[in-house]
């Protein structure tokens, strides 16, 4: 049984779950400490809002990679903290379109600010090519399970 729990907690799945647990849990903490009151999941959807407003919830969800329903909870709460709004689509009634608040587009700025704030406590001591490589394995195994 320890050889069963030392090989886990070298492979490569139980060590990318802890290192995001913990990049997004300071990345939360950061958001929180700077009065910005937004959540990481919340943040990956303003992300493609800034990028292109008046998405339907259905793409929403393909572009962050999450379910609808999961996608509908964030979206919900986003609305009640005045972040973003539905509109109906003027072609299809059955789809609405979300677009940014001047709320949404006002905090952009600062939670990037965080954001590069806590990549940078994250990557202290590492350097340049240890990123680079990195990040070429993650695109790897990525594309190897996608």
């Amino acid at each position: 049984m320890q050889d069963e729990n030392r090989l886990i907690a070298q492979s490569l799945s139980y060590r990318l779950a802890t290192a995001s647990r913990f990049l997004i849990n300071r990345l939360n903490r950061n958001f929180k400490e700077n009065d910005l009151s937004i959540t990481y999941e919340q943040f990956r959807i303003m992300i493609r809002l800034w990028k292109e407003d008046g998405l339907t919830q259905g793409q929403i969800a393909a572009l962050t990679g999450k379910d609808e329903p999961s996608v509908s909870r964030l979206i919900n709460n986003m609305i009640k903290r005045n972040l973003i709004k539905r509109l109906p689509h003027p072609e299809d009634r059955r789809t609405n379109l979300i677009f940014l608040t001047e709320e949404g587009k006002n905090i952009q700025h600062e939670l990037y600010v965080q954001y590069r704030k806590t990549t940078e406590e994250a990557l202290q001591g590492v350097s340049a090519s240890e990123l680079d490589t990195c990040l070429k394995v993650l695109d790897t195994v990525t594309k190897n399970l996608a």
